[in-house]
């Protein structure tokens, strides 16, 4: 009797360390998974980032090259435009 005990408990024992054994692997596969989705998710921002802010400047660089011939009238004005202008040149 003692003997059929700790053969149930010997085989429940390697069972567990069996799954112990699986679940690990798993979390380690399921880790790995997640580190490579945040790694392409932190590419595809950096891209739609640099793509959007490119798009943002070439808009500002045609808007600040036209505001000279919108400032004719204020000298004030034109000056600051040309100093942006300078600015985004530079």
């Amino acid at each position: 009797m003692w003997i059929t005990k700790h053969l149930r408990m010997s085989r429940a024992y390697a069972e567990l360390e069996r799954l112990s054994v699986e679940r690990t692997a798993e979390v380690q596969k399921l880790s790995q998974r997640l580190l490579k989705v945040q790694d392409e998710e932190r590419r595809k921002l950096e891209r739609d980032l640099h793509d959007s802010t490119g798009q943002t400047l070439a808009a500002l660089k045609m808007s600040v090259s036209q505001l000279p011939e919108n400032c004719n009238e204020a000298p004030g004005a034109l000056a600051i435009v040309s100093y942006v202008s300078d600015e985004t040149h530079g």
